[in-house]
C-alpha cells in the first residue's frame, strides 16, 4: 500500500464520519458533500494502488467502471452512481433527510467494495470493446 493510497482511505474514513456527524446536525447539504468526498477518496485509493491516473471527476467514473468490468460487479457502478448523487444534492439540496441517510449507507456499502478492490488483486483484464480499450488509455496515460 503507497503513503498516498493511505492518506485517501484516512481521508475516505473521516469524511465519512463528518457526513454522519453533519446528518445528525441537520445539515443536510453537507452531509451529502461529505459522504461523497468519502466516495471520492476511496476510488482514488484504489487508483492510486492500481497505478491509475486519478485526478478529476471523469477518471473516478473511469476507476469505478473498470474495476466493474474487470469484477463483473454492475453493483460498483450503481453505488458510485448514488453516491454521486449526493454531491448533486450539495449544489441542488433537494434530497430529504431519508434519502440523505440512505445515500451515507449505501457509500458505506461501496466503501466495502472499494476496499476488497484494493486487497484483492485484479484478474486478467482483456479490454473487448473500443470503449474499454479507451478507458484503460485514460487511466494508464502517463503512467
Amino acid at each position: 500500500m503507497t503513503q498516498k493510497s493511505t492518506r485517501y482511505i484516512e481521508g475516505s474514513q473521516t469524511l465519512l464520519q463528518q457526513a454522519q456527524a453533519e446528518l445528525e446536525r441537520g445539515d443536510l447539504r453537507q452531509a451529502s458533500e461529505k459522504a461523497w468526498g468519502a466516495a471520492a477518496q476511496a476510488v482514488k485509493a484504489v487508483g492510486e494502488e492500481r497505478g491509475w491516473n486519478h485526478s478529476g471527476h471523469a477518471m473516478l467514473f473511469d476507476i469505478v467502471a473498470q474495476v466493474n468490468d474487470e469484477r463483473r460487479r454492475r453493483r460498483i457502478s450503481r453505488l458510485f452512481i448514488a453516491a454521486n448523487q449526493l454531491h448533486i444534492n450539495f449544489y441542488e439540496d433537494l434530497m430529504e433527510e431519508e434519502d440523505v441517510r440512505y445515500g451515507i449507507d449505501t457509500v458505506q456499502a461501496l466503501l466495502r467494495w472499494l476496499e476488497e478492490a484494493r486487497w484483492i488483486p485484479a484478474p486478467d483484464f482483456v479490454p473487448q470493446t473500443d470503449r474499454q480499450r479507451a478507458r484503460l488509455a485514460r487511466l494508464t496515460a502517463g503512467r
